[in-house]
């Protein structure tokens, strides 16, 4: 009984921007904001249903929220669009309102370029050997040139003939006048396939020096 009483008495309801959230005062105190407005000295600004208000952006204060109660710094990301820096930089005035040290210093920085690392692969395919690449290859960047290429091509246009002139016979040079020619030299196509493997870093997006944070309030 007296657990749960103690349990129900750090409950905090918070009135963001017309949004209520329902936390903890262990979860709130990692911030020195929440610390001064949770100290008991500011019971005054509290609203009729037990409630504080706060004059802050609720969109926003999700990721505050997100990062007070789990100490994982936000990656706003994607692989179409690469970092929100806009949205970074929203996060910041938040962390600076809100009193969260670690988080204001690690979007200043920009130590979420950090989080992601580009892994690059240049390979260089003939063109009949591509197919088998694109079956193991996602998304790739894909540039055709044209070499110098060495092989014999067969005069009469045979196809399993390249290569071999030995499986050339005086058929396959009846539109010749020479009788044999042992190597014709022309251009081929290969193409070069950049691939990129993006790693997200868990280790790099979580805070290095904050305990960790506690679970969410759970009813016994």
């Amino acid at each position: 009984m007296a657990s749960d009483l103690a349990n129900e008495a750090k409950k905090v309801v918070l009135d963001v921007g017309g949004r209520r959230f329902h936390t903890t005062k262990d979860t709130l105190g990692h911030s020195t904001f929440f610390l001064a407005l949770l100290s008991g000295r500011w019971e005054h600004s509290k609203q009729v249903d037990g409630s504080y208000f706060i004059d802050a952006d609720p969109e926003r204060f999700v990721d505050i929220l997100a990062f007070l109660r789990r100490g994982t710094m936000p990656l706003y990301w994607t692989p179409e669009r690469g970092h929100d820096y806009a949205r970074y930089t929203r996060l910041l005035e938040e962390a600076r309102f809100f009193g969260l040290a670690e988080l204001e210093l690690w979007l200043a920085s920009q130590a979420y370029h950090k989080a992601v690392a580009y892994q690059t692969q240049v390979v260089t395919k003939d063109v009949k050997a591509l197919e088998t690449f694109f079956l193991d290859t996602a998304k790739p960047e894909v540039h055709v040139r044209w070499v110098d290429d060495n092989t014999y091509y067969c005069c009469g246009g045979s196809r399993r003939h390249h290569g071999h002139p030995e499986f050339c016979d005086q058929s396959c040079f009846k539109h010749r006048e020479e009788v044999k020619i042992p190597c014709e030299e022309g251009q081929k196509a290969q193409v070069v396939v950049v691939s990129t493997k993006v790693q997200i870093s868990a280790d790099e997006l979580r805070a290095p020096s904050q305990a960790p944070r506690p679970p969410p309030y759970q009813a016994a």
